[in-house]
């Protein structure tokens, strides 16, 4: 690649594009251009691009927003995939007289003299394109004078284009798959490929066309309007045959004639090994193609006869407990699901259909009569087209369930109604809109359900990310099955030293090399971040890797299960309601963000994995029906849990570096709630005004638990007291007297981290620790200390958790810390992000002076321990509060008062 690029100024409008956006950026990074990347999604979406900012000060990044400048003295804007045609922004770049292209149409003005293969159509262009692919690829190490390197691009996923420029040559060939949006840059800019392939011409995108077909069919047949001599053009009878009164001469429009390929056209005893007629038209216009190149047809038969597809276009995955599984995510259209069907038509009867969701402006009648025909239940994902289908179809009893919100939640409904010789079908035939991230994202899950079928018989687990205090408690549920359990964690804490003295493996360093083959099953933390080497390394073996939140959700499919949620409290809450319910008799199951100080009579010693005691645990595997679960919201993770009973403790505002505002928060705390059904229960307190939109309406059992008189703790504060109030509610809806609930809560003491007395030193200083980091959380603490000692002063040692956090609520947690009397802040734990200059503890500081002029920035802690003698006396009372490793603070003081 020549300097054709050096000192450019280019604005890449959409970082996504599957990682396209990223990879064009590093590309022009490297050849001396000034990027502006902008995209509407959050920063947080886009990790390594943040990444590659911090190390390239030519890229700017702009999240959230477009903005009209950044269109504006530009060399090139790169244009995002499905931008609105009367987008203002383009039409600003246009107005300054600024090339707007796709990364396809700038490779093909700078590639060298290579041949490009131009592959679109409705349906069918993504197999044709690898058929294509795999015929060149043969035909290259195989004909004499034709050896030549042969590249994917255009719509393949994960594929960039603008790198090729630095390894693609003369006479290499380049075969694209190239959909409207990326030819509507062609046509711009007059360019079409030496050879096109048109597969078919259906309705389709018509919310992004406005319905209008013409201007539809005028984006697609760019792909051969600016052919020249010598170019080749190859489209199916279908293309042909189009029609439309309101464009003249179609037929006509290229100067090329085309080569017209039927059904009939691939030679009757050429055996495919993917099924339906569609893929031998799709198998003919690749041997069309082969045949204008004049590659023979052994060379093409045998690439097509060992084709094995591709994912996502009816693939079929496998049997398992005699049930098939296909994955046609691909199929956007009716026209994509009918074929799949007919190509099943000997499962005509058998086929279990996942499909819907949203409409891109499509007809549903002809999908009807198919699915009458083929498919005895169709499950639909919730959705404008799912409306449209159901409309169709009335009550004619093949739909099983509708409305549905997750692919979990899909999948598991299928196989519910499958048995054996039956087959599993995702095939959509509509938009993935509003639930899924796109089509592949769609059936990647599919794909992962299908994988978690495979989870309950694994041997050996490795946890990344294990001293998590939610995914310990798996990793101790997977030793008491007996399982071989391993890990990694940053640092050793309590956590990990428990699990280790159970049996487990704690490795304390994150190395690729401790993946190895024979471990069935990798579960990682949602902290841990995709580059994470041992995630890598467990894809490239190929290895069942599944979240935290994925493995919970299996779990508590298993039990009936009591999901905690809430911004403050539901640690507290969870470990009320195991007392409340081991008391009862009633053995549960329980997960919780803590370690219990209360005992399960029944478990035994906590020195055998197999009968480990709730002191000290997260975990108490109960012999009950039961599991109850603290259920967090961040990233929306609890939306996988399939609960029974729902406890929401608060709604307040937190997780800013994930959610919008107050009203994306609790619009998820909605969605939760709405997962319960008509024997369910939701306990809150519809007194608090933040639940008000979200008990609502709901086909749940609604349980005030604002009407449970306070009961008498030992442990303090008016937030456990509330704590309290939702625990006896929660019992009473499972079967629990009030009294009874009220009697176990009266000897409660609390749990790890939670205004847990840590001793006291002989100067009469008491210390406690909490877990507090947000405002809510530290001004309950505070007050909790205050109720215990009246007359005695209170410091904390403040760890802020999250430079997003501390910067969003810098002002929201100084005055929470300015209840205390004195506060000392450390510097900020990071834990899942990367560093953030614009933000200090000492900002913090200052800000706690504005309020009550007691706050210090700390230095070394350690340091701080061997001098506390000389800060505090016997009227203090020491706090360490934080979501890090602060409590290691308090544990060395009262070492150093020995």
């Amino acid at each position: 690649m020549d300097d054709s690029f050096l000192g450019k100024r280019f604005t890449i409008m959409g970082m996504d594009g599957g990682g396209r956006g990223l990879k064009d950026a590093r590309f022009l990074l490297l050849h001396g251009v000034e990027v502006i990347g902008t995209d509407l999604r959050k920063a947080e979406e886009f990790p390594e691009a943040v990444a590659l900012a911090k190390q390239h000060k030519n890229l700017r990044l702009v999240f959230g927003e477009h903005r009209l400048t950044d269109f504006q003295n530009r060399d090139f804007i790169i244009r995002a995939a499905k931008t609105p045609i009367d987008s203002p922004y383009l039409a600003e770049a246009r107005k300054n007289n600024i090339p707007v292209v796709s990364d396809e149409t700038l490779f093909l003005t700078y590639a060298p003299q290579v041949l490009t293969v131009g592959v679109t159509g409705t349906r069918g262009k993504t197999t044709v394109t690898y058929m294509i692919h795999e015929i060149l690829k043969i035909a290259s190490g195989t004909q004499v004078g034709t050896v030549c390197r042969v590249y994917l691009g255009g719509n393949v996923q994960d594929t960039a284009m603008l790198p090729l420029l630095d390894k693609i040559k003369d006479g290499d060939y380049l075969v694209m798959e190239l959909d409207s949006w990326k030819l509507q840059s062609f046509a711009e800019n007059k360019i079409s490929p030496n050879i096109a392939v048109f597969t078919t011409f259906y309705r389709d995108h018509m919310d992004y066309y406005n319905g209008d077909m013409d201007r539809y069919w005028l984006d697609k047949s760019a792909i051969f309007v600016n052919q020249k001599k010598g170019d080749r053009l190859i489209v199916s009878s279908q293309v042909k045959n189009y029609r439309s009164p309101c464009l003249i001469g179609r037929q006509a429009i290229s100067t090329v004639s085309p080569m017209v390929v039927g059904t009939e056209y691939l030679p009757i005893d050429w055996k495919l090994k993917i099924l339906g007629d569609h893929n031998r038209l799709n198998a003919g216009l690749a041997l069309a193609m082969a045949r204008s190149l004049d590659i023979p047809d052994e060379i093409s038969r045998k690439a097509l006869e060992s084709f094995n597809g591709v994912p996502g276009r009816l693939e079929y995955l496998g049997e398992k407990n005699g049930v098939k599984y296909f994955n046609d995510t691909a199929s956007t259209s009716p026209e994509g699901t009918i074929a799949g069907l007919n190509a099943l038509k000997d499962y005509r009867g058998k086929i279990i259909l996942i499909g819907g969701g949203s409409d891109k402006g499509f007809e549903y009648g002809k999908y009807a009569d198919e699915v009458k025909q083929y498919v005895r239940s169709l499950i639909l994902f919730r959705g404008s087209a799912s409306d449209k289908i159901l409309k169709i179809l009335g009550d004619d009893g093949v739909v099983v369930d509708k409305n549905i919100g997750s692919m979990s939640e899909a999948f598991s409904l299928a196989q519910s109604v499958a048995g054996s010789g039956d087959v599993i079908l995702l095939s959509p035939g509509a938009a993935s809109f509003g639930i899924f991230k796109n089509e592949y994202d769609r059936g990647a899950q599919f794909n992962r359900r299908l994988n978690l079928l495979g989870h309950q018989t694994a041997r050996k687990i490795y946890f990344v990310g294990i001293g998590g205090i939610g995914i310990s408690a798996i990793a101790r549920m997977m030793l008491l099955d007996g399982k071989t359990v391993s890990g990694t964690d940053a640092s050793e804490s309590p956590v990990t030293e428990e699990l280790a003295k159970l049996g487990a493996k704690i490795n304390i360093e994150h190395r690729a090399g401790n993946i190895t083959e024979d471990i069935n099953l990798v579960v990682y933390s949602i902290a841990v971040t995709p580059s994470n080497p041992e995630l890598v390394r467990a894809r490239e073996l190929g290895l069942l890797v599944m979240s935290y939140p994925e493995i919970l959700a299996e779990v508590t499919k298993n039990y009936f299960t009591v999901a905690v949620s809430g911004t403050h409290g539901k640690t507290t809450t969870t470990a009320m309601i195991a007392k409340i319910l081991i008391d009862a008799g009633l053995d549960p199951t329980v997960i919780v963000g803590s370690l219990l100080h209360e005992r399960n009579p029944s478990m035994g010693s906590t020195s055998s994995p197999q009968a480990p005691s709730g002191r000290g645990t997260n975990f108490i595997a109960g012999k009950g029906k039961i599991l109850v679960l603290e259920a967090d919201e961040y990233r929306r993770t609890f939306m996988k849990i399939t609960p029974r009973l729902v406890v929401i403790t608060n709604i307040d505002v937190d997780h800013l570096d994930y959610y919008k505002d107050l009203d994306d928060i609790k619009s998820v705390f909605r969605s939760f709630a709405l997962k319960l059904g008509s024997e369910d229960h939701l306990v809150c307190d519809i007194g608090q005004k933040n639940l008000f939109d979200v008990y609502g309406g709901l086909d749940c059992k609604v349980l005030n638990y604002g009407e449970i008189c306070r009961p008498d703790l030992i442990v303090p504060g008016e937030h456990n007291r509330d704590n309290a109030r939702a625990a006896i509610a929660t019992a009473i809806a499972l079967g629990v007297s009030e009294d009874n609930a009220r009697k176990s809560l009266e000897t409660f003491s609390g749990t790890w981290r939670r205004l847990e007395k840590k001793g006291s030193l002989v100067s009469g200083v008491i210390i406690y620790d909490d877990y507090a980091h947000n405002p809510g959380k530290i001004k309950a603490a505070i007050a909790g200390l205050r109720e215990l000692y009246p007359d005695k002063k209170i410091t904390v040692v403040f760890m802020p958790h999250l430079f997003s956090r501390t910067k969003i609520l810098l002002h929201e947690l100084a005055e929470s810390l300015s209840g205390a009397d004195r506060v000392y802040v450390t510097d900020i734990y990071a834990a899942r992000e990367l560093s953030d200059p614009t933000i200090h503890a000492r900002d913090l500081v200052d800000a706690i002076n504005v309020k009550q002029g007691l706050g210090e920035y700390l230095g070394d802690l350690n340091d701080f321990a061997e001098k506390i003698k000389t800060r505090l006396s016997g009227e203090d009372v020491l706090v360490t509060m934080g979501a890090g490793d602060i409590y290691k603070l308090g544990e060395k003081i009262l070492k150093f008062d020995l």
